[in-house]
């Protein structure tokens, strides 16, 4: 594997601002073309793989794994980071001529036959089904593109510094390049807001998207860092708090900014009322925070009980986001936004936090979970309050505790592991039953947190007894992404029966590519 190329300052201040940021895999053109060939091959005379697309081209992890890719993951993620096991190809065929109106802000699907990407403007859900939507960047996605894409061909669309909105805001400025290089390779934070665009040209465009995570709580900068402090690039100080606060996190130095920090305004003359009113939302999330806030914090947030703000809005079997309440869904969750503020108070609110974790209400316990993972941080009583949760009758708590133990690995115990294995093996009829059309069931989903939260776990270090056994049991009983995530998470616990069971795993799904041709099918 050659040596990751490290984003710079500059680069990882521009990624918190705008959200993405452009590289081009260090690549011979021949590897692009040939993943281009067979990216073709796959979709025109086999099947949509989407998932299975890495085993079926595996020439794609010579770009995943190329020097200025890998730096740029390891900078914004940490050295440690998952390649999750979603990944899709998105494939634009031909629309034939273009209507006069559709232009780059243009919110509508307007695709060729056989297309499997949308040119409506969409912030991405996760796969298979939700997850919290973090300002800090915990997920991201990457888009790579093995041949040129003209301006006629579609480019893909971004709203730039989107990826902290509840909701796609358009008249943010948006980002569409006229031309992108075969090998090009985009990363965004996964929240961002990003539309394709209808394909002009005679020939099908293709991208190939991946998914990456954060496996650790930062402890230091893992890009080239040489200046602590937060500067502003280009017309960016509207949010810059915001982006303060991402920074420090990034650097493991969350708790070392100054609270008495100069906030500059958060609207602008000209902004509109929609971006307004989110710059506005951004700016009390992330103004210097007081400590007497707290109280009225919580208060706002126990409010909530009551109102079955766990329970989705389904129309047609799917999640009705049409007005994008604040409340669960399995597309991706926005908290309240005194969550969000409450995690900004740090170690400060820990124990107020707590409190509402004894509130008998899903949503609020939900909110009072995601915030204490945003903190990262367990003092005494946080790690047994996130374990009673595990307890919870409702599938969406035990989901976000699990998640949020997954910030707090290197504090878990063999209390947390006992819970965690009784949510594993549990076998609930109603969590039996599909969530969303492609039959995943909330089982699905706390198998594959609770993978993520072992894979936590074993990245920072934490060697607990029955830590093995339990990931032997989410690689028995967790389907697919469940499966895959404990198995990387048993090749790095390194033990040798660990590797053994792995190497099983993978042994007994070994891809057998002597029969494909142009017209073989699967």
């Amino acid at each position: 594997m050659t040596l990751p190329i490290l984003l710079e300052d500059h680069e990882v201040a521009s990624f918190i601002v705008n959200g993405f940021i452009v590289l081009s895999a260090d690549k011979a053109p021949a590897l692009h073309q040939e993943i281009d060939a067979q990216l073709r091959l796959t979709t025109e005379h086999e099947t949509m793989l989407n998932n299975n697309i890495l085993p079926r081209i595996p020439q794609l992890h010579e770009i995943l794994r190329s020097s200025r890719v890998s730096g740029a993951l390891t900078s914004l993620l940490g050295p440690n980071y998952l390649l999750h096991p979603h990944r899709a190809i998105h494939r634009t065929t031909p629309v034939g001529e273009r209507p006069p109106e559709f232009g780059a802000a243009t919110d509508e699907h307007l695709m060729g036959k056989g297309s499997t990407a949308t040119s409506m403007w969409h912030q991405d859900a996760h796969s298979p089904l939700a997850k919290s939507r973090h300002h800090l960047p915990k997920y991201l996605i990457g888009f790579y593109y093995p041949h040129d894409v003209h301006a006629e061909m579609g480019p893909t669309r971004l709203l730039v510094a989107s990826h902290l909105d509840t909701k796609p805001v358009l008249s943010r400025e948006i980002y569409q390049p006229e031309f992108i290089k075969a090998g090009t390779f985009i990363v965004t934070h996964f929240d961002i807001s990003h539309a394709g665009f209808p394909n002009f040209s005679d020939h099908d465009r293709y991208m190939v998207k991946f998914v990456f995570v954060r496996a650790d709580y930062p402890a230091e900068a893992t890009w080239n860092h040489r200046d602590p402090d937060w500067r502003n690039p280009g017309d960016s100080a509207a949010l810059g708090p915001a982006y303060r606060y991402i920074w420090d996190w990034m650097r493991g130095a969350a708790d070392q900014r100054d609270p008495e920090a100069a906030i500059s305004p958060s609207r602008r003359e000209g902004d509109g009322e929609e971006l307004g009113q989110a710059n506005a939302r951004l700016g009390d999330i992330y103004a210097p925070t007081q400590a007497e806030e707290i109280p009225a914090l919580i208060q706002a947030l126990g409010a909530c009980a009551g109102q079955q703000k766990h329970l989705r809005l389904v129309e047609n079997n799917k999640d009705d986001v049409r007005h994008y309440p604040i409340r669960w869904n399995e597309r991706a969750v926005v908290m309240e936004s005194e969550a969000y503020r409450l995690a900004a108070h740090g170690a400060c609110a820990i124990q107020p936090l707590m409190s509402l974790l004894q509130v008998d209400d899903p949503w609020v316990q939900i909110n009072a979970a995601f915030a204490l993972g945003e903190i990262g941080l367990a003092p005494d009583g946080v790690i047994g309050g996130l374990n009673q949760l595990l307890q919870s009758p409702h599938q969406e708590v035990v989901r976000q505790a699990l998640d949020a133990l997954g910030s707090l690995a290197s504090d878990l115990d063999e209390q947390s592991l006992a819970g965690i294995e009784a949510v594993v093996t549990l076998d609930r009829a109603e969590w039996r039953v599909p969530l969303v059309q492609r039959g995943w069931t909330a089982h699905d989903q706390v198998r594959m947190n609770a993978a993520a939260l072992l894979l936590n776990a074993v990245t920072s270090g934490s060697r607990l007894p029955g830590l093995e056994g339990l990931l032997e049991t989410v690689l028995q009983r967790g389907s697919g992404y469940a499966a895959a995530i404990a198995a990387e998470a048993l090749v790095r616990l390194k033990t040798p029966t660990a590797i053994e069971t792995a190497l099983r795993y993978y042994a007994d799904r070994c891809w057998d590519d002597t029969l494909l041709g142009a017209a073989k099918s699967f």
